[in-house]
């Protein structure tokens, strides 16, 4: 298959920036882009060409899609299209939410009978209601947002990271370039730098009540009659069910890991889920389990284990400062006040950087200290593989040595990983030397096995 040149890529969005006329009807856009490394003119262009390039675009898409030899294709190939229709996917998604915003300002629902413009652009581009109003919502805020206005055009930032960014951004203008250039590090990395971009312009008693304002919770049936769901809850709420969520997920892999068959985590924690409603008598010997449910069927008072990170002045003094943290890790932020609660409704450990020095910690058997498992919550809970953000039921792996090679369970020769990276690890998969910016390391696949008969080496 030829390569995917900048033609494929992008073709028609050179004019597919908006801007305002006079009479409102066309799109003017004048200047230039940097695609590709070149630098490209940008001229006006009126409705009747946009909407011509934009359909000899769609049909270019569409022959590509016929055309190509898609069980030829081999690795570098198959690289090389998701990057170039990833961002012709991005390209669109700001195309609609222009088009999506126009729509509402001049009332086009009104010609074609629907409630109002959300209506209009779920049936006719297939979003959900939440999308398009997001689409509309993002499209107005990107007016004072050039930065992020200029990321989105480009095709760079995806149209949910953008929503993220503007939302924040409209509220903190300071944080618009750093939240942009976290958006190229993953979705995960994005809603951290939100979460604290909003925490550092917002007072703690507004951010709890607009936080328990948010708060809902939505159940729908799919199209296989499947119960489906939606929900928020501010971050102590959450950082709880999270907990217990969890150890629920912990005790139930403990129950398959001595079988060869391994669900979706997603799978493991619907059955936490339902053990937690409904009550389901757990493991013989699972004290894990019987903590977190009752196991004769009848709920009982749950005990929970959190993480706390506090500052140890904004402990001592009620309230946290600007700069100062107070958080649950891969939860959010929240207040001292909320803290000081918390420790009398759960089992909190509180970490504060007044503490014992976690890298003096180290144990010699398999069992990974408190203090340890503190440190690793405390220095970013995440699986530490390139490209995964799992947070939950994560497992402590010794990284760099092995526990049966003789590896001492230490800071620097443990690091935790989701249960799937941990079987290929344990499978005989190598971790990388971690990343200077993000600290992620690549999962390198164990080159003894025997590569498989029906893969591709080359295109």
């Amino acid at each position: 298959m030829g390569r995917l040149n900048e033609d494929h890529e992008c073709v028609g969005a050179g004019g597919g920036g908006p801007g305002r006329s006079g009479n409102g009807e066309e799109r003017r856009v004048a200047g230039t882009s940097r695609t590709g490394g070149t630098e490209r003119s940008e001229r006006p262009m009126g409705t009747e060409e946009v909407i011509d390039r934009l359909e000899r675009t769609a049909a270019e898409l569409e022959t590509l899609v016929r055309s190509a030899r898609w069980d030829r294709l081999g690795g570098e190939g198959t690289l090389r299209i998701l990057r170039g229709a990833g961002r012709c996917r991005r390209l669109i998604d700001a195309l609609v939410d222009e088009a999506a915003r126009r729509a509402e300002d001049i009332a086009v629902h009104t010609r074609t009978h629907d409630r109002d413009a959300v209506a209009l652009v779920t049936r006719l581009v297939g979003t959900s209601t939440a999308e398009a109003r997001r689409a509309i919502a993002t499209a107005r805020r990107l007016d004072s947002l050039p930065v992020l206005r200029e990321a989105v055009w480009r095709g760079d930032v995806p149209a949910g990271h953008a929503a993220m960014i503007s939302a924040v951004a409209a509220e903190h203008p300071d944080a618009e370039s750093r939240l942009v250039e976290a958006s190229r590090r993953g979705i995960a990395a994005l809603r951290d730098a939100c979460v604290a971009a909003r925490a550092e312009v917002e007072d703690e008693a507004e951010r709890d009540r607009r936080q328990h304002a948010a708060r809902s919770l939505r159940f729908w049936n799919d199209a296989e009659g499947m119960l489906e769901g939606r929900f928020r809850l501010p971050p102590v709420e959450g950082g709880k069910l999270r907990a217990l969520i969890d150890a629920k997920i912990r005790a139930i892999l403990r129950r398959h890991r001595t079988g060869d068959v391994f669900e979706p985590m997603e799978t493991y924690a619907a059955d936490a889920l339902c053990e937690l409603l409904f009550g389901v008598r757990a493991a013989e010997g699972d004290r894990e389990m019987d903590r977190a449910g009752g196991v004769d069927g009848s709920p009982h008072r749950v005990s929970t284990t959190m993480h706390l990170l506090i500052d140890f002045e904004a402990l001592v003094r009620g309230r946290a400062r600007a700069g100062e943290r107070c958080e649950i890790p891969g939860v959010g932020p929240v207040s001292v006040a909320h803290a000081r609660h918390l420790l009398g409704d759960a089992f909190l450990t509180a970490i504060v950087h007044k503490g014992r020095d976690i890298r003096t910690v180290a144990h010699l058997g398999r069992h990974v200290p408190a203090e340890l498992r503190t440190a690793l919550v405390a220095s970013g809970w995440e699986c530490v593989v390139e490209g995964c953000g799992a947070r939950g039921s994560l497992e402590i792996d010794h990284s760099e040595i092995d526990h049966a090679d003789g590896g001492p369970t230490a800071w620097g020769n443990v690091a935790p990983l989701c249960p799937k990276h941990h079987r290929r690890k344990t499978a005989g998969a190598k971790l990388g030397p971690p990343d200077r910016v993000t600290g992620k390391r690549r999962l390198f696949p164990d080159r003894r096995r025997r590569r498989p008969a029906n893969s591709v080496r080359r295109e």
